[in-house]
C-alpha cells in the first residue's frame, strides 16, 4: 500500500505521546507514496493537533455499471444520486467515492466483496 493515512496519523501520535519525538514540531516521513512533511501542534489544554500533506488528488470517471455497483452494496439504483459523479478518488491509494441520496443507506448496506473486481473493471483493486 503506497499510504495509509490513517495508520500513519495514529503511528505519530503513539510516537509523540510516548516521549520519541520530544518536543518536533515538524518532521517528515518517508513512505511509498513519497515524503510527507507532518506539523505536530499542541494547545493550552495539551491536546495534539497532527496534520499531514497529502498527495495531489487525482479523479478518474467510473464507467461501469451503476445497477451491478449497486446489487454489490445490497442497495438499490435509485439510492446514489444522479446528480453526482461516481469517481475513483486518489490521494495514497484508490477509492470509488460513490454519492449516496441519504446517509442512512450506510446502515441498509450489505457489500459483497467478491463482486466488486468484476465491477470495478477500471481499477478491480480499489476500495470503495
Amino acid at each position: 500500500m503506497n499510504l495509509c493515512g490513517h495508520a500513519t496519523m495514529a503511528t505519530v501520535y503513539a510516537l509523540k505521546t510516548r516521549g520519541f519525538l520530544e518536543d518536533k514540531t515538524t518532521i517528515t516521513i518517508e513512505i511509498k507514496a513519497g515524503v510527507f512533511l507532518i506539523h505536530i501542534q499542541t494547545n493550552e489544554q495539551n491536546e495534539l493537533s497532527i496534520t499531514m500533506k497529502q498527495a495531489t488528488s487525482q479523479f478518474k470517471a467510473f464507467a461501469g455499471s451503476i445497477d451491478n455497483l449497486a446489487y454489490s452494496l445490497g442497495i438499490s439504483k435509485e439510492d446514489i444520486r444522479e446528480d453526482l459523479p461516481i469517481a475513483y478518488g486518489n490521494t495514497g491509494i484508490w477509492t470509488l467515492l460513490i454519492p449516496f441520496q441519504k446517509l442512512e443507506t450506510f446502515k441498509r448496506m450489505q457489500p459483497n466483496n467478491k463482486l466488486f473486481p468484476s465491477i470495478l473493471k477500471e481499477m478491480p483493486k480499489a476500495s470503495l
